[in-house]
């Protein structure tokens, strides 16, 4: 870790302590889905999928976007990919997916983001009243 800046263990220690995860089969921790708070669809809504590279896995950044999500009243998933990039999958109204778009291209703190590659997607993919962490 560069000086000056929390080891992962801190990290860790810091996010179990504020989270209500359920541990999987595998030990790992899931948190539990979240229902967006009710909001009335008033404009079309439409879905996306980002791709996301750089050092963007175990610095915090699935956990970053559940809270854009769920700032914005946005439903989909994050998950960690075998080769290091993070998916995001988002559905709701054309300007909040631009604000997650710019939410991701910057990241959280710990994360260095590389390159971002969105694809606009069917929208009746995405459940649009929960987003969760895969």
């Amino acid at each position: 870790m560069p000086p000056g800046q929390p080891s992962r263990s801190y990290l860790w220690s810091w996010w179990s302590s504020r989270c209500t995860c359920t541990a999987t089969a595998g030990g790992r921790l899931r948190p539990p889905s979240r229902p967006l708070k009710g909001r009335e669809v008033t404009e079309p809504i439409s879905a996306a999928r980002w791709l996301i590279s750089g050092c963007v896995q175990g610095v915090g950044f699935r956990w970053f976007v559940l809270r854009q999500a769920e700032e914005l009243g946005v439903g989909g998933w994050a998950r960690n990919l075998p080769d290091g990039r993070v998916e995001v999958v988002a559905s709701g109204p054309p300007a909040v997916l631009e604000q997650l778009d710019a939410a991701l291209q910057r990241g959280p703190r710990m994360a260095y983001v590389e390159n971002v590659d969105k694809a606009d997607i069917p929208h009746h993919d995405v459940d649009p009243n929960v987003f969760h962490i895969s």
